[in-house]
């Protein structure tokens, strides 16, 4: 047996376990996922990229920019080769939605505080996010960025309709 066929069958089993333990804790819309996030966007709740630029049908609840998306940190520079999620087209009042959880464990985090963080961080490696989505809340932990220029990334994220899980 290759590694090309032991990791479907290794995400499968991951995916399982989390969705059981998931499904106990709330009585929400829940969806668990591992998937490669694109500039154009990712919609949480269908588990889905969105290929459309078309804004009008657009139900992405966010999408990978290579500029910072909220209030501008200078410490971390838009040129730097760093890309952040912005969910800012989401809703009209507020840039970004997001709350940043540094290194942790996506299980130890029960509910998404809604305090939104001023600065928004670029995605890290191991580093866990809240955000918030056109229909319900996303706490996700970024497994990779793979490229940030042409701004992919593999999340691991749970989705649902409340902001607790």
């Amino acid at each position: 047996m290759t590694i090309k066929n032991v990791f479907p069958i290794a995400i499968c089993i991951v995916m399982f376990l989390f969705s059981c333990k998931k499904e106990e804790a709330t009585s929400g819309k829940i969806i668990v996922g591992i998937d490669t996030i694109y500039a154009y966007g990712f919609d949480f709740s269908k588990g889905k990229c969105d290929t459309t630029r078309d804004v009008s049908k657009n139900t992405n609840d966010g999408k990978i920019v290579t500029s910072h998306p909220g209030t501008m940190n200078v410490a971390i520079p838009d040129d730097g080769g760093y890309i952040w999620f912005s969910n800012k087209d989401i809703h009209e009042e507020h840039m970004c939605q997001i709350k940043c959880y540094g290194e942790a464990d996506m299980d130890t985090i029960h509910t998404i505080n809604t305090n939104w963080d001023s600065f928004i961080d670029p995605l890290t490696n191991g580093h866990v996010y809240g955000a918030k989505c056109r229909d319900g809340y996303v706490l996700y932990k970024v497994k990779q960025v793979i490229c940030p220029n042409l701004k992919i990334i593999v999340l691991e994220y749970t989705f649902n309709t409340k902001n607790s899980f």
